[in-house]
């Protein structure tokens, strides 16, 4: 019993050092805005221009229903916003079938290759292809929303990625990691997603069109990375449409906050050595 009385003072003192610092007012929206232009447009606004809120890739439908707005990062929180209804997709008549979500992949080294940085489109018949390319890739991310979860998995240099399925927009790729024709069978993180309909995103900020004013977003934790790290994101869809492109840092242990943890397992051990003494 002594010894369960001494670890409940513990978990006092500790406790009391994080509350100390802990802010508990709510703020509301996705943190920062961290995208970046995708180094594809063919004008520096309009639809085809170089801003990502009302933007396809050039060549295009001018449609909301295909428009990715943004990457936002609060804390290790990632989430991606759009006119696109990430979890149902978007069907289509066309011979690319219905236009569903890919993966985010991330780059945590600086060298990842997007957009009029690769090699030019065209140079192949429309269809999805399997790449010997990562693009600087280091992690993939892929999401599942019939379930709400996602797994995370390394890339290796020598694997290969999905492509989207128009060729004209193969600088929007890559589009999936297939991690099991890669043989990458071990995630090496797991979590839930959180999905947000229209109805959760009544004021983004974000602007629609004659077609629908309806915005879709989803969030996952990047806490698999270490703190302070900064990392190039990317997502787009199957058509590759769009290119979603943003760059953050990862923030650092909060100082006080760690000073302070460090004070409550200074008095815990002070505590116990009288303790002891008195034994």
């Amino acid at each position: 019993m002594k010894y369960k009385h001494i670890l409940g003072i513990a978990c006092v003192f500790v406790l009391i050092g994080i509350l100390c610092v802990q802010n508990f007012s709510y703020a509301l929206g996705f943190g920062q805005n961290i995208t970046i232009y995708d180094n594809s447009s063919s004008s520096s606004n309009g639809w085809e221009g170089q801003q990502e809120d009302n933007e396809v890739e050039p060549g295009n439908r001018y449609c909301q229903y295909y428009d990715l707005e943004g990457f936002f990062l609060d804390g290790y929180t990632l989430t991606v916003i759009g006119g696109f209804d990430f979890a149902n997709g978007v069907d289509t008549n066309d011979s690319v079938g219905k236009i569903t979500s890919g993966d985010i992949f991330l780059d945590i080294d600086g060298d990842a290759i997007y957009g009029g940085n690769q090699v030019d489109p065209y140079s192949r018949n429309d269809g999805i292809k399997k790449l010997d390319n990562t693009y600087g890739y280091d992690y993939a991310i892929k999401l599942n929303f019939d379930n709400n979860k996602f797994r995370v998995f390394d890339i290796s240099n020598t694997d290969t990625t999905k492509s989207v399925y128009y060729s004209q927009n193969d600088w929007s790729s890559p589009w999936k990691y297939p991690a099991h024709y890669n043989g990458n069978t071990s995630p090496i993180y797991t979590n839930t997603l959180t999905y947000y309909r229209p109805s959760d995103l009544t004021n983004t900020g974000f602007q629609g069109d004659s077609y629908s004013s309806n915005h879709y977003g989803f969030s996952v934790d990047l806490s698999f990375l270490p703190p302070s790290t900064t990392f190039i994101s990317h997502f787009t869809i199957k058509c590759g449409n769009d290119n979603l492109m943003g760059k953050g840092t990862l923030p650092a242990p909060e100082p006080a906050t760690m000073l302070l943890f460090g004070s409550g397992l200074l008095g815990f051990a002070v505590f116990t050595r009288r303790k002891i003494n008195k034994g």
